[in-house]
């Protein structure tokens, strides 16, 4: 019986310093920068709100949201649209700023390793290596419970 090789489709994330790896299932768009709305007392972490389909949904900084210095949109900057998970019946979107396009890979066994162990750090599910180049696997599910304990977004 042949071996049934395991693949998942996902996106590189380019941020400032590194690039985040995420399951291409897991981001319902990619889209052109666009300025958020300032929300008053925000975390440094979140940049704002953003319209996006007749929502206001939250964009972060996943470098600061992670412990890393805020990056600020450059150029080439897009905003990925994240489906977030949680229970919560009236939080289903939010939004990661992006330092470049993000490029679709197929994701293997082959390609993908663990990265030494190291401490993973804040809002980080693990560390690895695709295809040799250092990556972070952010933890969706715990950015999406940071931004509603903010209490700083609408109701989607």
């Amino acid at each position: 019986m042949a071996e049934k090789r395991q693949e998942v489709y996902s996106q590189v994330v380019p941020l400032a310093g590194s690039d985040a790896l995420l399951p291409n299932t897991s981001i319902a768009e990619i889209i052109p920068y666009l300025a958020p709305k300032s929300v008053a007392n925000a975390p440094a972490w979140l940049l704002g709100l953003l319209p996006w389909r007749g929502l206001d949904i939250p964009l972060i900084s996943v470098e600061a949201a992670t412990g890393s210095k805020l990056a600020p949109p450059g150029k080439t900057s897009r905003i990925a649209v994240i489906n977030a998970v949680n229970g919560q019946a009236n939080f289903h979107f939010f939004a990661f700023l992006t330092q470049g396009i993000p490029r679709l890979i197929k994701v293997t066994g082959a390609n993908l390793e663990a990265a030494a162990a190291s401490d993973k750090g804040k809002n980080i599910s693990s560390k690895a290596l695709l295809a040799g180049e250092h990556v972070i696997i952010p933890d969706v599910e715990s950015l999406g419970a940071m931004i509603i304990q903010s209490g700083k977004f609408s109701k989607q």
